[in-house]
């Protein structure tokens, strides 16, 4: 697969409506979909209950001249601007493009300083919460010590 097209005989679910593109007898019985795998080219290879693989779709890749100049609309989501030039659109290991790892973890959507800042403030805020829960305990045992 080299093209990041979806194949012409792929079946594809749309609004909860399964669509059949093409339907030959290969010799397999009908399967249902039991798990996927991506590997590190970007193809999906869809594993059926009947046993048989098949490639499903290769994952579409881009790339900018100018990164930098992606607008960061949230989270690890960019979208393309002037200053980061049009998208170059390709597949996995191919002219330049990158690999895909699958079933990794990305930890570079997260913001070290800002989650520390965060981690402090609640802790100074469960701080102060339990030094007025301790206030209030000990009126409480004055009132109930004037009581008596």
């Amino acid at each position: 697969m080299t093209s990041p097209n979806r194949e012409s005989t792929a079946s594809f679910l749309k609004q909860g409506k399964s669509v059949v593109q093409n339907s030959d007898a290969d010799g397999y019985a009908a399967g249902i979909l039991s798990t996927y795998q991506i590997d590190e080219n970007g193809i999906v290879s869809g594993f059926y209950d009947n046993g048989e693989t098949l490639a499903l779709w290769q994952l579409l890749l881009c790339d900018f001249d100018n990164p930098q100049g992606l607008h960061r609309e949230g989270g690890n989501l960019f979208s393309e601007t002037k200053e980061s030039g049009k998208a170059r659109q390709g597949v996995a290991n191919d002219a330049g493009f990158g690999s895909t790892n699958a079933y990794h973890i990305e930890q570079s959507n997260v913001d070290m300083s800002r989650e520390f800042v965060q981690m402090i403030t609640t802790q100074r805020g469960f701080q102060a919460n339990s030094k007025g829960i301790t206030t209030v305990d000990t009126m409480l045992e004055t009132i109930i010590g004037m009581k008596r």
